[in-house]
């Protein structure tokens, strides 16, 4: 039992220790939270000198990294490979704080996490010997079923040096942007890649112009021909990055609309604005052949020299169908035309092609003329005839023959 005098000491000790156990309680959060405060400015700090080494190689930010890497943290030197993921919804920013410890549960490996921007992260790995393509199917299927969204990953090859880095991450952004061409494939590997030359960019230019120029002769027919042609190269193969390929359509589309003046320069830039937010590739070429189609209808609309240049064409046969060399490409040289458009165009007024009228136009004349179908002999008029008139040609051959 406690005396009165002993139970006022027994108190006032407790209530020394309370306090003591107070004070130190609040001095173990306070050196909690500024261990916790300096790991957060050492996690941004290590993520900035290391991001702008991999955009810029600088070597200084690649010292302030060694500085402040830990003992029981991954050592960027002994980096293994580098897996580059992308995800159109911003999940990165948002989840961030709740995925990283349960993706290391899941993966049970150690594992480095750099959030680049709101659609892009990077993993660095250290572990040289783990199966890196069934660890990114692990990857893919954690995010499914965790957070139930659609991720690409982009998987780079074994990192023998970390002066590496910089090059090895370049090549894996031109990786994933080969989820443009094949959305429904999640998963791409570096060392799948094949190596193209660089010809190719000179063919496009080259094709690109030609489409230029179809767009200026209005060759509703070749401007369709040739962008077939670059749709099917782009549809079979992956080895352009996404915005290449969105800079050469949309400079068909900006062709396009300068030759359609009076159309809404806000429904250019809307255009414009889809064309590089498309995820695929299928979008963009549906968006530019929806514009050739627009404006293969605005020339029927507004082109009313059209049949001037038929009316042209058509005179300068009749006075001159006695030429030998007479053809399309004479005719559209004279007319100021491509000769697939005047081809295009002559057929639409007419309902014939330009060289079925001008034989036409020479048998009809022919009564009139000593040379029959260009310098051809008059036996083979009858040949002539009969590919072009039903009756087959003895009324007009004799007729001919009647006349000399």
């Amino acid at each position: 039992m406690i005396s009165r005098g002993g139970g006022r000491i027994y108190i006032k000790s407790m209530t020394i220790f309370h306090k003591t156990l107070l004070r130190v309680c609040d001095n173990i959060d306070a050196r909690i939270g500024r261990e916790q405060k300096q790991k957060c400015q050492e996690d941004y700090l290590k993520k900035y000198f290391f991001i702008d080494y991999l955009y810029n190689s600088n070597e200084e930010s690649r010292k302030n990294l060694r500085k402040l890497i830990r003992d029981d943290e991954p050592d960027f030197e002994k980096c293994a490979r580098l897996i580059l993921v992308g995800n159109s919804d911003g999940m990165f920013e948002t989840e961030e704080e709740h995925f990283i410890a349960n993706l290391k549960e899941q993966l049970q490996i150690n594992l480095f996490y750099v959030n680049l921007n709101s659609q892009e992260s990077l993993f660095v790995f250290n572990d040289k010997y783990a199966d890196y393509e069934m660890l990114v199917q692990d990857l893919h299927r954690f995010f499914v079923k965790q957070y139930e969204c659609e991720c690409y990953f982009a998987v780079g090859k074994s990192i023998e040096s970390f002066c590496d880095i910089p090059m090895e991450f370049q090549q894996l952004e031109d990786l994933l942007d080969e989820q443009f061409y094949e959305p429904e494939q999640h998963i791409f590997m570096l060392e799948d890649r094949k190596r193209y030359s660089d010809l190719d960019s000179l063919q496009d230019k080259e094709l690109v112009e030609q489409i230029s120029k179809n767009i200026e002769c209005k060759d509703i027919f070749r401007l369709k021909q040739e962008f077939r042609q670059l749709e099917q190269k782009y549809r079979d193969k992956k080895r352009y990055s996404e915005m290449y390929v969105k800079f050469i359509f949309s400079s068909i589309l900006k062709e396009l609309y300068e030759h359609m003046p009076d159309l809404n320069e806000r429904n250019f830039r809307k255009k414009v604005d889809r064309l590089y937010k498309s995820r695929k590739i299928y979008d963009v070429i549906t968006l530019v052949n929806e514009s050739i189609m627009e404006y293969e209808r605005y020339i029927k609309e507004h082109d009313t020299s059209i049949r001037d240049d038929v009316i042209r064409v058509k005179s300068y046969i009749n006075t001159r169908y006695d030429e030998k060399n007479i053809g399309v490409e004479q005719l559209a040289e004279y007319a100021g035309l491509s000769t697939g458009y005047l081809c295009t165009v002559f057929k639409r007024e007419t309902g014939i092609t330009v060289n079925r009228y001008i034989r036409e136009v020479r048998m009809k004349k022919a009564k009139d003329l000593q040379i029959i179908v260009g310098e051809q002999p008059i036996e083979y008029f009858d040949i002539f005839v009969k590919e072009w008139y039903e009756n087959g040609g003895t009324e007009l051959t004799e007729m001919v023959n009647a006349t000399f």
